[in-house]
């Protein structure tokens, strides 16, 4: 997997993590409802096998704007499974899986480098 981060340190709202692999299956358009009044946007949906040496997967949903679904399913049409891709993300959003964790333990409160 090619990590990269771009943007400035001080403002991580800005710092962009780079992901690059291949699309394991052709994408999809899924409706993400942001209220609970049922107002929904559509998110282009793919999973891409890293270019990594652990050749990890990694779940990409690209959100667009209210109203914008045909833009969604026009870039679902674009990009064809095995393609090469280079996914950009805000470092604040990205979220972790570990669903083979070995061990997990208590950490100990008084290290100064976890806040």
């Amino acid at each position: 997997m090619t990590v990269g981060l771009q943007g400035d340190l001080l403002a991580a709202a800005d710092i962009l993590a780079v992901f690059t692999g291949r699309l394991m299956r052709p994408p999809e358009t899924r409706a993400k409802v942001l209220d609970n009044e049922g107002h929904a946007v559509p998110v282009l949906c793919m999973d891409i096998e890293s270019d990594s040496p652990t050749r990890g997967v990694i779940h990409v949903e690209r959100p667009y704007a209210f109203g914008q679904q045909a833009e969604a399913e026009a870039e679902a049409r674009r990009l064809k499974a095995g393609e090469l891709v280079t996914v950009q993300a805000p470092i604040t959003g990205l979220r972790l899986l570990v669903p083979n964790a070995v061990t997990v333990s208590a950490a100990d409160p008084t290290r100064k480098d976890i806040a």
